[in-house]
């Protein structure tokens, strides 16, 4: 799981489903590799720590808010509005 939030946290755009939920349960363990450490670069830096140390679960809404996503959208509707997105700018 919390090697999703990594993945994640590499993309240039995410469009997020309301549901979502984004988690490092590496922190519950006292156990964090290097790359989690890249979050506090792309999120404010409080809001980091809470995922890094803490273990706190961000919220599809939350990461919306804090510039970890960019869009949020209704379950169900993720593929179309990731698709939307990627054929608008296909001619790039």
């Amino acid at each position: 799981m919390g090697g999703s939030v990594v993945l994640t946290m590499m993309c240039d755009l995410m469009v997020v489903a309301e549901n979502a939920k984004f988690r490092y349960p590496e922190a519950s363990r006292a156990a964090m590799g290097g790359m989690i450490a890249g979050l506090a670069g792309r999120i404010p830096h409080k809001v980091a720590m809470e995922v890094m140390m803490l273990g706190k679960v961000m919220t599809a809404q939350r990461a919306y808010e804090v510039g970890f996503a960019n869009q949020v959208v209704p379950v169900g509707k993720l593929l179309i509005h990731g698709a939307n997105w990627a054929s608008v700018h296909a001619e790039f």
